[in-house]
């Protein structure tokens, strides 16, 4: 049975305003950046023979978030800065029982899955960590933004 990670490797820069203005101009400030910047994913599924068996969009207060504190930013908008590359699509093996959910997440992107064990190019299924991503020559990323209103230590989607 062939199953397959599928997932478009992504980079996150943070950064925050004060106002709805300071977005229409772009004057933000540099927050942060994710650790997982060119391992990680927002988004990934598992096919297995073709057909989708797991599907997750990683959202951004994700219950097992390292090192996001949205203390710190309470009353700013944070602005999250998205580039992702080329989808990508790797073998790999899972364990029965497997959640498949994120075991650690990074500015809301994830390397590493519960019970997922990828193809680390030898042909053998033993790494249980996506690879960083080497971009081919010339290709470019798509680059999209969100921005997010911190209240009470939750972020609020905004629509832009």
């Amino acid at each position: 049975m062939k199953t397959i990670f599928v997932y478009k490797p992504t980079i996150i820069y943070l950064h925050v305003c004060d106002s709805l203005q300071d977005i229409e101009t772009q004057n933000f400030n540099y927050y942060s950046e994710s650790d997982a910047n060119s391992i990680g994913t927002l988004e990934y599924k598992i096919l297995q023979n073709d057909e989708s068996i797991f599907n997750l969009i990683i959202p951004v207060n994700h219950p097992d978030e390292e090192d996001l504190n949205f203390d710190e930013i309470e009353g700013k908008i944070l602005v999250r800065e998205i580039k992702v590359y080329r989808e990508q699509k790797i073998n790999v093996l899972f364990e029965k029982g497997a959640s498949f959910q994120p075991q650690f997440v990074f500015c809301g992107l994830a390397y590493s899955f519960d019970g997922v064990f990828f193809d680390s190019g030898d042909g053998e299924m033993d790494d249980d960590e996506l690879q960083e991503y080497e971009p081919l020559e010339n290709e470019t990323e798509e680059t999209y933004f969100e921005y997010y209103e911190i209240k009470n230590g939750i972020p609020i989607l905004l629509e832009a």
